[in-house]
């Protein structure tokens, strides 16, 4: 599915970066997350920056989701 938005709205900061990060690569956003993280998805808990790092490369090749940035 794709989708086109003519409006755009304002994330707050921490987001707004790790949506960046997501154009860059799955370590780059693990990096956005302290060390000692946790973040459930799916019914599965990932814990650690190699952890998410595994379920967002995951995640990406699963569901084939990109991300566009605007200026």
């Amino acid at each position: 599915m794709q989708t086109n938005r003519t409006t755009s709205i304002e994330l707050p900061a921490p987001i707004a970066a790790c949506f960046a990060h997501q154009t860059t690569g799955p370590d780059a956003v693990a990096r956005r997350f302290a060390d000692d993280v946790l973040v459930a998805d799916e019914c599965h808990e990932h814990r650690g920056r190699a952890a998410i790092t595994a379920w967002n490369a995951a995640a990406t090749a699963k569901y084939g989701m990109s991300l566009e940035m605007s200026p």
